[in-house]
């Protein structure tokens, strides 16, 4: 990946849908500190964890467990509440 500043998918989902981690909190069960820590990538979550957030969001699991190799992955088709992700075009 490139130098600079590196955005989770996680993130940008939560940006591009206008939800703070409380409200996905509230929509996932995964506490919002927890939901923060991994948009950060200061820690790695369990596949259960990444599952029902992934659940939540509609973001593909492999994505949230490898931000990193999906750094390109466009969110916006995702939608909430387990919807299958519509598009997976790198931005």
């Amino acid at each position: 990946m490139a130098r600079g500043k590196r955005n989770h998918p996680l993130r940008r989902w939560m940006d591009h849908n206008k939800i703070t981690s409380g409200e996905l909190e509230k929509l996932s069960g995964v506490k919002a500190v927890t939901i923060r820590y991994a948009c950060s990538f200061e820690r790695m979550l369990s596949v259960k964890k990444y599952r029902v957030i992934s659940d939540a969001t509609g973001i593909p699991l492999d994505v949230l467990c490898d931000p990193d190799k999906h750094s390109g992955f466009n969110v916006a088709g995702c939608s909430s509440m387990g919807e299958v992700c519509q598009e997976n075009v790198p931005v």
